[in-house]
């Protein structure tokens, strides 16, 4: 009996060589597509959204938790002019300033030493004739200066005629002597106070 010869095996060779062409250029593909959509989410990652805040005068906000400055406990009271402290004297100027939301008020800068941060520091304003013109308290954290104090930059005080007058104009205040007096203790309850006569100014 005659059997037929075989078919070569060649040509099949071939076709499986041929078949692969378009499969090795679809994963080159991919890797090229896979390889953009990694650029496109690095990028995204690396977009971030930045806040910015307006401090000023510009301060440490480093403060810390307990913190306390040994000695014997001691309060001053003073003011910033262009970022630069000054303490506050008998007769010196107390300035006076308007509010961005209303007011009018006085910002003494309150240092302490002897005292731990955080503290309540309370501070109150007094005419000479007895009047009270302002008065304020409130649990704060101090940050430490450079020169080894605790300190609050400014302490907003209200400043407005007594009631019923807490609406009248305080034109009339200006060049007045008043006392400005401010306390602070801490949770251990160490305590100090100040107190300054001042003359009452427009600032």
């Amino acid at each position: 009996m005659h059997r037929a010869p075989r078919a070569p095996c060649r040509p099949w060779r071939l076709l499986v060589s041929h078949s692969l062409q378009p499969i090795t250029v679809m994963l080159a593909a991919t890797r090229v597509l896979n390889a953009f959509t990694a650029m496109l989410v690095l990028l995204g990652a690396c977009t971030q959204e930045v806040i910015y805040r307006q401090v000023d005068p510009s301060v440490d906000y480093g403060d810390e938790e307990g913190l306390l400055l040994t000695g014997d406990p001691e309060v001053e009271l003073g003011f910033y002019s262009e970022q630069l402290y000054r303490p506050l004297s008998h007769g010196d100027d107390c300035p006076i300033v308007r509010g961005l939301q209303g007011g009018t008020w006085t910002m003494p800068a309150v240092r302490i030493r002897g005292i731990g941060s955080p503290a309540v520091v309370a501070c109150r304003l007094v005419s000479a004739n007895g009047e009270v013109l302002g008065q304020t308290n409130a649990r704060e954290r101090l940050v430490r200066t450079p020169d080894g104090w605790l300190e609050l930059q400014t302490y907003p005080v209200p400043v407005q005629h007594a009631a019923p007058l807490e609406a009248a104009p305080i034109s009339d205040l200006f060049g007045a002597a008043a006392t400005l007096s401010c306390s602070a203790t801490d949770n251990a309850q160490r305590t100090s106070s100040s107190q300054v006569r001042v003359m009452l100014r427009e600032g």
